[in-house]
């Protein structure tokens, strides 16, 4: 598997930064992971997340969930720790920056349990802000088997993003995309390449021989391309 990460995980580790001209950017951590914002589904896949979002001025609708791979402590193997869905609701008025975190220890110290009642908290580059979180009981079934068949999860994506839609269509909206001038930077951390090589091995250790095979074979004939 050495050999393999070592190619593979360059291509799972793209994190999109949008430098335009927007009002606000939220940026969270990466084991959070952005769902919908604004009645607007926010993609993500096993292998890279978007870690921030671009914000015009306005009311925001915001859906996260905690999504952490962990080792688990008594097989050794990796499994993912996921909370209900949460909608952060938040008023911009600026160019500030804005950086979700958590706010217990348990995130650390017990996943599991945080992931039963996660606690965050929302600071910006000025200072505090105020913000109204509301907890949506739904929980997402069959995540493996359809991350490994290519499935979406469009059905419950959607239902989360109809959660977050404003009650206003003049009310503020997210952008998700930027102008082809605007020129775009990727950049892969530390953090972030430890996280795709965990969930590309977690994704290993459950795929069955067939799947292995096919990817190998996408893998070699993607490097010989490049």
């Amino acid at each position: 598997m050495t050999k393999l990460t070592k190619v593979i995980i360059p291509m799972f580790t793209v994190f999109m930064s949008s430098f335009s001209s927007f009002a606000a950017q939220l940026s969270i951590p990466d084991s959070f992971e952005f769902l919908a914002a604004d009645g607007t589904t926010i993609k993500s896949g096993l292998f890279s997340r978007t870690s921030s979002i671009p914000l015009t001025n306005g009311m925001h609708n915001i859906a996260l969930r905690y999504n952490e791979l962990i080792v688990d402590d008594f097989s050794d193997s990796h499994k993912f720790v996921k909370s209900a869905p949460f909608i952060i609701s938040i008023f911009i008025d600026g160019d500030d920056l804005f950086q979700l975190k958590s706010d217990s220890d348990l995130i650390s110290n017990d996943p599991e349990r945080y992931a039963q009642k996660p606690k965050i908290v929302i600071s910006r580059n000025d200072g505090e802000t105020q913000y109204k979180i509301t907890q949506i009981q739904v929980k997402e079934s069959g995540f493996l088997s359809q991350v490994v068949h290519g499935s979406t999860h469009q059905n419950f994506r959607d239902f989360i993003a109809q959660k977050t839609r404003l009650s206003s269509p003049n009310e503020s909206s997210i952008v998700h995309s930027t102008k082809a001038s605007t020129s775009k930077h990727i950049v892969t951390t530390d953090s972030e390449t430890v996280q795709a090589k965990k969930m590309l091995e977690y994704w290993w250790q459950q795929a069955d021989k067939k799947t292995k095979e096919a990817f190998l074979e996408w893998a070699s004939s993607t490097t010989e391309q490049e």
